[in-house]
Parts: C-alpha cells; structure tokens; sequence
C-alpha cells in the first residue's frame, strides 16, 4: 500500500554562524535592547515529503527514524475539556506521561515541560 505523501519546507538553524557564539533568543521588550538583535537565528529552508503513515506506524522505530508511534490508555477524567493549562486535570496528565515515557524509553527521568490543549 503506497503511503500519501505532501511536500513541503521546514527551517534548521544554520550551524555556521554559531561556531562562536551560541544561538539566542531574547524576550525583552524591544526598547531595552538599545538596538541590538532579539536574536542570532540564521534558518535554513529544507524541501521534505511528508507521508501519512496511518496503518504502517509499526514500521517506526525511534532507533532507525528518529521517531516512534507509542499509544497509552490514560486514566479516566482526562479529555480535551479537562486538561487545561493551570488545571489539576493537567498536572495529572503531566505526571502520567513522565511516567509512561520513563517506561517506554527505559530512561532514568522524564520531564515533560509543556502540553498544548487545542
């Protein structure tokens, strides 16, 4: 079964420029920067294929790709509705997912340090 795939374009830092100074990012507001840069970034456009790889997620492995297709039964309360940033609902959610990933990657700690809630 051929897998559908879309083109597109993601963005890597360049590595040349940083051989001397590291990349940064700065969140002043911009009249505290008397001037200067919020940041160094320099992007690369990179052309990749995507492919959709619903039913063929078997053949990913964190090893070879990089990446992995993983599933985990969560406990009951959670849904998009409950876990919200700031919510109890949300610290649980946290907590079970540190302590599946440790698990799943056979790692010492886990830190899950952002969850997006459509």
């Amino acid at each position: 079964m051929a897998m559908e795939t879309a083109a597109g374009t993601v963005f890597y830092l360049d590595r040349e420029p940083y051989k001397n100074e590291k990349p940064y990012f700065c969140c002043l507001p911009p009249e505290t920067l008397q001037g200067n840069p919020p940041t160094n970034h320099v992007h690369l456009p990179v052309a990749i294929t995507a492919s959709n790889i619903r039913g063929n997620t078997a053949a990913f492995s964190l090893e070879k790709n990089g990446f992995e297709v993983a599933t985990q039964d969560l406990s009951d309360g959670f849904s998009y509705d409950t876990v919200k940033t700031g919510s109890e609902a949300e610290e649980r959610y946290i907590r079970e997912m540190e302590v599946f990933l440790t698990r799943k990657l056979n790692a010492k700690k886990v830190v899950v340090f952002d969850v997006e809630v459509p």
